[in-house]
């Protein structure tokens, strides 16, 4: 097949595909804990005799539980629309005739019908996922 490129089986001229990102992914799970931080260097507190620091109000992608939370999070989000968790790779979903892969704070639907995509997409938005097409 010289010439011709390889596509994977849900190629565009078979099976229709949308690939999102999930904005500052991390981020958009809550914290499982309180966590804080010591000031940045170059920032002074005026109030004196007592060390400041900054209650974190989201995930840092830096953390050591930030990709954990974070993939708990989604999977959360994903089983509260109808997905069900693949039994041979966690970071793959299916919906129906629907298939979510990730990997950190990307995916990719695929399916047999725009419309069903379209509407999972929708089912996430409306959970409050931060979702760039």
């Amino acid at each position: 097949m010289e010439g011709k490129a390889e596509y994977p089986w849900w190629s565009a001229d078979r099976w229709p595909s949308k690939q999102i990102d999930f904005a500052m992914g991390y981020t958009q799970a809550p914290p499982e804990f309180d966590m804080f931080m010591r000031l940045p260097h170059g920032i002074e507190c005026t109030i004196s005799g007592e060390e400041h620091v900054l209650k974190l109000l989201a995930i840092l992608n830096a953390s050591k539980q930030g990709g954990k939370v974070w993939v708990d999070y989604l999977k959360k989000g994903l089983i509260e629309i109808g997905f069900v968790p693949s039994c041979f790779d966690k970071c793959i979903y299916y919906c129906g005739s629907v298939i979510f892969c990730f990997y950190v704070d990307d995916g990719i639907f695929v399916g047999l019908d725009d419309n069903q995509i379209n509407q999972a997409i929708k089912d996430l938005k409306g959970l409050k996922f931060d979702i760039k097409e």
